[in-house]
């Protein structure tokens, strides 16, 4: 049985280099605000209802990304997540039955890698408007 590979693919919302301001998480929803030192400005992302997230310094996962060919962008959504697989496996199925519908985005940002898990329907918002995930 072959194994499909993790794989980034670009959310087309944000370009540039971002190092991580605040993380903001209230036990439902997670605010991240990110710094552009290139224009001077913060940008805020909104993940609503989030069912699981961690934050990884960028080196520590060199090799999951070293191949993908592609990390100069902010946001992706991963296929074949290893993340979800490791949460599912961990109890998440047990407990809450088909969990097919999760969907997995990261922020890949200068110094750390922000992984974020929410149910299919949820809408993430930057700077308060709905990011179009395609």
């Amino acid at each position: 049985m072959e194994i499909a590979m993790e794989t980034w693919n670009s959310v087309d919302c944000i370009k540039g280099e971002y190092s991580t301001n605040e993380i903001l998480y209230d036990a439902t929803n997670l605010t991240v605000k990110l710094d552009s030192f290139k224009d001077n400005s913060t940008v805020t992302l909104f993940f609503p209802n989030v069912l699981a997230y961690r934050v990884s310094l960028e080196h520590f996962r060199w090799l999951e990304y070293k191949d993908t060919g592609n990390c100069h962008d902010l946001l992706y959504i991963v296929e074949n997540s290893n993340y979800i697989k490791w949460i599912q496996d961990s109890g998440m199925r047990q407990l809450y039955g088909d969990t097919s519908s999760i969907k997995h985005y990261l922020l890949y940002t200068n110094a750390e890698i922000i992984d974020v898990l929410l149910n299919d329907s949820e809408k993430i918002l930057l700077n308060g408007k709905t990011i179009n995930l395609g």
